[in-house]
């Protein structure tokens, strides 16, 4: 039984899309698994319960008033979200988990990049190392991300350019996946979009 924590929701990712997605998710791996989506204020318990994997779709801001003011990861957690991942814990940074968070942060250290800007909602065409591709409609995320430290797997194309799309590597004892689609509940679920989320996921249950 693995068990997994979610902390999903922010300002513009509302959390139900999110629920159902995760869950969609999770009912497909071949582990059986104990799913438990929590909040910021149990971030820190969640944590030290060492659970198989968390998975984080929440940008730092908490309301879309000075970012500053309004950010979340505090030191306190930005250090518990370091020690889970070194000590042998699994995160996954999904789409907005990227979001706003201090480049100056342990988090950001732990993701090797992290997202920069989107122009507004267009067709993007997200694109495996085989040459494999699927398309939909939805924010593209144009990130920043030290190439030479991370497994690039998933490059994304639209109208405005080309930027890596998800990334994923070891650190310390634990692993690190960062997966920028989706916005939107269609594109969450689009086929290719669940089958390439998933098969990342079981790389964190492989042997480390």
């Amino acid at each position: 039984m693995k068990k997994v924590v979610s902390i999903l929701g922010d300002p513009y990712h509302p959390h139900e899309p999110l629920v159902q997605f995760i869950q969609t998710i999770l009912k497909q791996l071949p582990q059986k698994t104990y799913w438990k989506d929590s909040g910021i204020e149990e971030l820190g318990k969640e944590l030290g319960d060492k659970p198989d994997l968390v998975i984080l779709s929440k940008e730092n801001r908490l309301s879309l008033g000075d970012a500053v003011k309004n950010m979340w990861l505090t030191k306190e957690l930005d250090h518990a979200l370091e020690n889970y991942v070194a000590e042998g814990g699994n995160l996954l940074a999904l789409h907005s988990g990227l979001s706003c968070y201090p480049e100056t942060s342990r988090y950001h250290q732990l993701l090797k990049g992290r997202f920069v800007h989107h122009p507004k909602q267009t067709q993007v065409t997200y694109q495996l190392t085989d040459g494999t591709s699927f398309s939909f409609y939805d924010e593209h995320y144009f990130t920043q991300v030290k190439q030479e430290e991370t497994e690039i797997f998933l490059r994304s194309f639209s109208i405005y350019g080309e930027s890596l799309a998800a990334w994923r590597h070891s650190y310390g004892k634990g692993k690190v996946l960062c997966y920028t689609p989706a916005h939107s509940l269609a594109g969450m679920l689009e086929d290719m979009n669940q089958r390439t989320l998933i098969e990342n996921i079981l790389w964190f249950f492989e042997s480390k």
